[in-house]
């Protein structure tokens, strides 16, 4: 002690908390713990330390202790709130000893100091060095040490079974100003074969990464436990969790090793699963067979009164020789349901299952369609079937946008069917309007139009009515009628009901389902409820012209009206808002405003057909029936278009 007291004259070191006494040069230490806040007077340019964890006054011996306990790898953190007068200057410094002898130190600012341990390190000494003439104080100091820097992946595995949950437990805290979100966990299933499971829908999925969460986050003095769970796939049996970086992330810190946990929330699989049924369709699929998978917003197959676009087409595909699994926007009863032998209805829930089975097949004679319904679901299963080659094909049956815009699809997101447009090997689309806004969001320019359709059984149930005998008997009726979807969002009530009582000779018959309440008909309406096709064959006899009055709108001018074709199926002329290639169809009479509308119903009930008409209504019919248009997609399919 008698040794260092010249030294003493010059610096002054008055603690907070305990008495500390400190040399000028650094050359001796006379305390074994660093305070949790010191002062310091100074009155001369050399330095001196301020040391915790050392017994010595030389930085070359190695301490018989480490300060902060941390396990060989970890990080090592220290900070303290500093403040000064005059010209003083301080900096902290971690001194890291090897097993080997070797010493390397770490010099952090004024405010703090990180140091990365290897896992050869055995000691680790912290002491903040001061020098100058005024006074420097150091208060709240803190030392943490962590398990990683945040700079690299942190990995590990764990065997799971199938419907249980794993659950990823992360305590982190941040060292600065990081915002959220700074870092991830992902987890990767894969099956007992070593191929990737994808994760259960609902799921947030990274193209890389697979399934992932944010990492919560707390401070230096209050780190938070993070848990991120991840519902486990049935068919996985090993979980591969990683914490890895992400945007910001160098201000986070991983206060100790992520642990794993798995918790068993539901039985493993049994063999009269829906694991079994779509495993069994899928295996009876030829090598080089057709397999299209149709994920849409239609209703189940077998609905009773609804048939839409991918209903239809997929019996068509079938007709021609393809398998379906078709993917209904309700859920299918008992989960999944065979059709046929070549047509399999899977609901949505049991996603994760269709997945991993139909990622077994790979080549381009697998395609999935995306049929207007870009969710998260159809990215994420884009973005596996793109790695097995499969094609994939976006299907634009509507403005998915406008549809939300006015209080349906909800589910909507413009983002992502963006990224759908993009990713898709075609688009498909049923108008013109709708292919050139695919083609500007996509930024591409090959956009398909394939227009709708009507089934060929409509078609031959109609003939009589588009017969000469049927257009003799309607030459004098007063009856036009609607087929279809009742919103108001769409449907021009106003209009209709402003014609019904501006002619009182015209009777006005509605067929559909939707309709709105406290609505106030004129007599001369008349709403027969949902009907199906035979029943429409039926009532069309006694009609003249079937109605399409729609309002004008960015939603209206993009749809290609399936009523359209069953009008025309059934002998009909047809009055229609401007939309879609409506005007290109024969004994069709577009009102491009409002107030045309009843004069063009005027001229529509007052033309007959002749031979010429009629034939031209064959010929239309001909070339526009689910058949040809499935045959056409199907040419795009094989590449032959």
């Amino acid at each position: 002690m008698e040794n260092f007291k010249q030294y003493l004259i010059r610096i002054e070191v008055k603690a907070l908390t305990n008495p500390w006494l400190l040399d000028a040069k650094g050359d001796a230490v006379l305390e074994d713990a660093l305070p949790a806040s010191f002062k310091v007077a100074i009155k001369s340019e050399n330095h001196g330390y301020v040391v915790g964890g050392r017994t010595d006054a030389n930085f070359s011996t190695v301490p018989e202790y480490s300060f902060v306990d941390f396990q060989p790898g970890d990080g090592l953190h220290v900070a303290g709130d500093v403040s000064t007068t005059g010209e003083t200057q301080g900096k902290w410094v971690i001194t890291l000893y090897g097993a080997d002898g070797g010493l390397r130190n770490c010099w952090g600012d004024s405010g703090s100091v990180d140091a990365a341990t290897d896992e050869n390190t055995v000691r680790a000494s912290i002491a903040y060095r001061v020098k100058g003439m005024g006074s420097l104080t150091v208060s709240n100091i803190r030392m943490r040490a962590y398990y990683s820097k945040l700079s690299k992946p942190i990995m590990a595995t764990h065997n799971v079974l199938g419907a249980s949950i794993v659950n990823v437990s992360v305590n982190a805290f941040s060292i600065d100003s990081a915002h959220s979100p700074s870092a991830l966990v992902s987890c990767r299933f894969t099956d007992r074969n070593g191929q990737i499971v994808l994760p259960l829908a609902g799921s947030p999925m990274n193209p890389t990464h697979g399934a992932y969460r944010y990492v919560d986050f707390g401070t230096f003095d209050d780190v938070e436990a993070s848990i991120s769970a991840f519902k486990v796939p049935p068919t996985a049996e090993l979980a591969e969790f990683t914490v890895l970086p992400w945007r910001d992330s160098k201000a986070i810190r991983i206060g100790s090793r992520p642990m794993a946990s798995v918790e068993f929330s539901a039985k493993p699989a049994s063999e009269e699963d829906p694991l079994t049924t779509i495993s069994s369709f899928v295996a009876s699929i030829a090598e080089h067979q057709v397999l299209i998978i149709q994920h849409t917003t239609a209703p189940e197959i077998g609905h009773p009164s609804l048939l839409l676009r991918p209903n239809r087409l997929a019996k068509e595909f079938v007709d021609l020789g393809a398998k379906i699994i078709f993917l209904p926007f309700s859920r299918v009863p008992g989960g999944v349901r065979i059709i046929d032998d070549n047509t399999l209805m899977v609901s949505r829930e049991h996603w994760p299952i269709l997945q991993t089975v139909i990622g077994r097949r790979s080549g381009s004679e697998n395609v999935f369609i995306c049929s207007s319904f870009p969710d998260n679901d159809a990215i994420f299963t884009t973005d596996y079937l793109k790695t097995k080659n499969w094609q994939i094909i976006y299907e634009v049956r509507d403005d998915m946008e406008e549809f939300n815009r006015v209080g349906y699809s909800k589910w909507f997101d413009p983002m992502l069917e963006r990224r759908m447009a993009r990713l898709a090997d075609r688009v498909i689309t049923v108008s013109p309007r709708l292919a050139q806004k695919m083609d500007i969001i996509a930024r591409r320019s090959d956009s398909l139009v394939i227009p709708n359709a009507v089934s060929a059984s409509l078609i031959s149930s109609g003939s009589a009515a588009r017969g000469e005998i049927a257009e003799k008997n309607r030459e004098n009726s007063k009856i036009v009628g609607y087929l279809g979807h009742l919103t108001a969002s769409w449907f021009d009530w106003s209009l209709i009901i402003d014609a019904a009582n501006d002619r009182p000779d015209y009777s006005f018959e509605i067929i559909g389902h939707g309709m709105p309440d406290n609505l106030q008909l004129p007599e001369n309406v008349d709403f027969l409820g949902p009907k199906g096709h035979e029943d429409f064959v039926e009532i069309a006899l006694r009609w003249k012209v079937g109605l399409i009055p729609f309002k004008p709108s960015t939603l209206t001018f993009a749809v290609d009206p399936n009523k359209l074709y069953e009008y025309l199926a059934v002998g009909l002329r047809v009055v229609s808002a401007q939309m879609g290639s409506v005007g290109e169809a024969p004994a069709t009479y577009v009102y491009m405003q409002r107030r045309d509308f009843a004069k063009t119903l005027d001229i529509a009930m007052n033309t007959n057909f002749n031979s010429t008409d009629i034939e031209n209504i064959e010929e239309y019919l001909r070339n526009s029936n689910w058949n040809s248009r499935a045959s056409k997609m199907l040419s795009i399919f094989k590449g032959t278009i």
